[in-house]
């Protein structure tokens, strides 16, 4: 059976949402090479190689905070959030410039992790919704819930039905 995948350790958590971005990254990749587009799997493997980097980092940059006081942790979370902001740009400037790079391609694979993890989530919370309504439709189709005959209102109402029934014909 499949854990909860965000509830794991931080390392394990990376450690899966960067493998199914690269399947993901490489089927993008794959797509791209089989239509011939040579810049578009290049600016793919940029966008991609940067983003699982940065949320490498950002996984350190989180330990390293954890080990600081509260003001200086956020004053270190907030210049790696900046530094991080600049590396994109940076990211985006070089794709808009070399044209062997497809800037749709570098951002795509950018945002890919992204769309990763929003993915990753809406599996689970469909998962769950599907779990509990199964659920709840065992529970109330058990035989806990029918009519027993040793409960005496249930027997009292199917002895009073079956007494108008015989009454009535």
């Amino acid at each position: 059976m499949m854990t909860d995948l965000f509830t794991e350790q931080p390392e394990k958590v990376v450690k899966i949402l960067s493998k199914r971005t690269a399947l993901l990254g490489s089927l993008l990749i794959l797509s791209a090479l089989l239509q011939g587009e040579i810049a578009g799997a290049l600016g793919v493997i940029f966008g991609l190689m940067i983003s699982l980097l940065l949320f490498r980092l950002k996984l350190l940059n989180s330990r390293r905070a954890l080990k600081l006081d509260q003001a200086g942790a956020e004053k270190f979370i907030r210049n790696r959030t900046l530094i991080n902001l600049a590396i994109y740009f940076v990211v985006l400037a070089v794709a808009m410039r070399n044209p062997g790079l497809s800037f749709p391609g570098v951002v795509l694979g950018l945002l890919l992790l992204k769309f990763t993890i929003i993915g990753s989530a809406l599996a689970r919370l469909i998962k769950d919704y599907l779990i509990n309504r199964q659920r709840g439709y065992q529970e109330y189709s058990s035989e806990s819930y029918l009519p027993n005959s040793e409960d005496k209102y249930f027997a009292d109402q199917a002895s009073d039905s079956s007494s108008d029934i015989i009454e009535r014909g």
